[in-house]
């Protein structure tokens, strides 16, 4: 953790290790309710999520999350009092290169909501800063500074589900520096991984930092006497000692996913004033097989991740959106063909991918 700190900005100096990533934002719905109630404001017990967010499957992380079908599927268990935000993807926004300058009027949803259940009982808003689980949808110009005035307006957490950002950047500030609490994944699959399952919840506030190390420890104390009730939610050893020495190369893996990027040939552009963590990197091609064909040839691994669009997946089958179409996403979903961006392509490497990029 002292190590994770050293390396996010001033003031996230409180780490804390989860299961994964939804039990981190699970947790962060926890603390919240915790941290009100610990200073007497026991009636903050509600919560405000948006349309189309996905923060995982656990029953809080679900019903904050804007996923009509995921949610109905455990309608009888969901949490209560929990209202949503309208998404900020507008018709306008379809060919808009990174961030939309229309849009941020969607952030007084939050404050429509606070005059309807009172902002003096709403614990949290729980957001991506970018909702990826329907469609990229990056948020209007504004729109998360405004959220920000209007949970501190009334007393309220930001909660910050950044999953898979470690290291991406908007007008210098590193993601996880806009909310309270931010919660972050450490699935194999993401930059940083921790050999496994892993989570982690960073803060920028003493007092809710005191909650969270009890809460993710059955509630305990220093003196190991359970003073609240708590969870089970610690990250393994093996685990942590995994992550700790991943967490030496973060920075240089990062800068090396950028460099490689600038390096390999394709279109993909990022908006200004942000730097990009390169999760993946994706170019898109007419003929999607016979470009992995050539890869494959080649010797190199490039796969199409998500060619179904989330509206049509089979779970989806009676949303009104299932047999709609979005015409953007149904054109190119298929043939967006992913190729490796990781750290630990050579030179060489990077040679043979736009050899095949350029045929």
């Amino acid at each position: 953790a002292t190590r994770i700190a050293k390396k996010t900005p001033e003031g996230i100096n409180r780490i804390f290790y989860t299961i994964c990533g939804s039990t981190a934002v699970e947790t962060a719905i926890k603390i919240s309710v915790a941290y009100f109630r610990s200073i007497g404001q026991t009636n903050r017990f509600k919560f405000v999520g948006r349309e189309r967010g996905y923060h995982g499957m656990n029953i809080g992380a679900l019903t904050v999350g804007g996923i009509p079908n995921n949610s109905k599927e455990f309608k009888n268990i969901l949490m209560p009092g929990v209202e949503h935000m309208r998404h900020t993807f507008l018709p306008e926004h379809k060919f808009v290169k990174g961030q939309p300058d229309t849009g941020s009027e969607l952030a007084e949803d939050l404050e429509t909501i606070a005059k309807k259940l009172g902002g003096k009982n709403i614990a949290a808003c729980v957001v991506e800063p970018i909702a990826g689980s329907t469609g990229t949808l990056i948020p209007p110009k504004n729109y998360l500074q405004k959220l920000r005035k209007i949970c501190d307006k009334h007393g309220i957490a930001l909660v910050e589900d950044a999953a898979q950002a470690h290291g991406a950047s908007l007008n210098g500030k590193l993601a996880g520096a806009i909310g309270d609490v931010a919660c972050f994944s450490f699935f194999p699959s993401k930059n940083m991984a921790v050999g496994g399952e892993g989570g982690m919840i960073t803060t920028t506030r003493d007092d809710l930092a005191q909650k969270l190390s009890r809460l993710v420890d059955h509630g305990r104390n220093d003196a190991l006497e359970s003073i609240e009730l708590g969870t089970n939610l610690r990250m393994s050893e093996v685990s942590a000692a995994i992550g700790r020495i991943q967490l030496k190369h973060l920075e240089n893996w990062t800068s090396q996913r950028r460099k490689n990027a600038t390096d390999i040939a394709h279109t993909t552009q990022i908006r200004p004033n942000s730097e990009h963590a390169w999760h993946q990197l994706c170019v898109l091609s007419d003929d999607p097989g016979e470009l992995i064909a050539k890869f494959n040839s080649a010797g190199i691994d490039a796969r199409v991740h998500y060619p179904i669009p989330c509206n049509r997946h089979q779970v989806y089958s009676e949303h009104h959106q299932h047999g709609e179409s979005l015409e953007i996403c149904d054109k190119i979903a298929h043939k967006l063909v992913a190729v490796p961006v990781h750290p630990s392509i050579s030179e060489s490497d990077i040679q043979r991918i736009n050899s095949v990029l350029n045929l």
